[in-house]
């Protein structure tokens, strides 16, 4: 399957000349080179990133809600999605006509490493894919459970580089991620121990779609993510994680993460 495979059938079953509009309510001429895809972080989150201006409240899928940030050099495209792969799905496949150039993905990530704190940053090198999304992308709905897919190198390598730089500067810590990505919060503690045994060291929901894509649109995505939980140390998503260890997650996000993205996007 091709994109233009996706985008002529989109056509034949509707009546639509800008897709973007379409799907994320905004037309495509208002994204930016550079766009930041999140499921849940509004741009408070990431605040030393700069001023966000609401361009679409209520987007026509999942309400996908999407934001301009200046960022003080250039602005750039800020979309926020809701959980899930589905929804970051099409919203990617709604960037592919527009001037977008490049994709950072950005995102909360489980930890599945005793080593891994919370607040610590993860680049993801590759993805597993355990969500049903991912089949969609396919010409026959093959079953991608267990299939990796990758970000695009180049970025990733650049992304690589400015993550260290600044997180030694700052003095957190990054780690190279190897993500399950779940279609369930609460369904996917039974499968923990096949799910490392696939040497995944971390759990996601999207990204594995996001890559694959991506590199279906050909257009660059990466992921910067940071830990909100560790399972293995009994600090999931249902609770264990201290009111100390979320303030630095907190510091993290609000100021580290935004020095990444500038250098990333200079």
């Amino acid at each position: 399957m091709t994109y233009e495979d996706l985008t002529q059938a989109m056509r034949r079953y509707s009546r639509t000349d800008d897709l973007c509009k379409s799907g994320l309510g905004v037309e495509g001429s208002r994204i930016r080179e550079n766009v930041i895809l999140t499921p849940g972080w509004p741009p408070e989150r990431v605040a030393g990133l700069g001023e966000a201006e609401l361009i679409s409240a209520n987007g026509p899928l999942y309400g996908i809600t999407v934001w301009e940030v200046d960022t003080g050099e250039k602005a750039v495209t800020y979309i926020r999605t809701g959980c899930g792969a589905p929804a970051v799905m099409d919203a990617l496949l709604s960037l592919g006509e527009t001037g977008c150039k490049r994709v950072l993905f950005l995102s909360s990530i489980g930890a599945l490493d005793p080593a891994m704190a919370v607040g610590d940053l993860v680049l993801p090198e590759y993805s597993v894919s355990g969500d049903g999304a991912s089949r969609y992308l396919t010409d026959s709905f093959a079953d991608t459970l267990g299939e990796k897919s990758y970000p695009d190198p180049a970025l990733f390598a650049r992304l690589k580089e400015e993550t260290q730089a600044v997180c030694g500067q700052e003095g957190v810590s990054w780690r190279l991620g190897r993500p399950f990505c779940t279609d369930s919060f609460l369904a996917q503690f039974p499968h923990l121990p096949a799910i490392r045994e696939m040497g995944c060291n971390c759990l996601d929901m999207e990204n594995a779609v996001a890559f694959r894509a991506g590199a279906l649109m050909g257009l660059p995505v990466a992921a910067l993510q940071c830990v909100s939980d560790n399972s293995l140390a009994k600090k999931s998503l249902l609770g264990g994680v201290a009111e100390e260890e979320q303030v630095r997650r907190n510091d993290v996000r609000r100021r580290v993460i935004p020095k990444i993205i500038k250098r990333l996007f200079a």
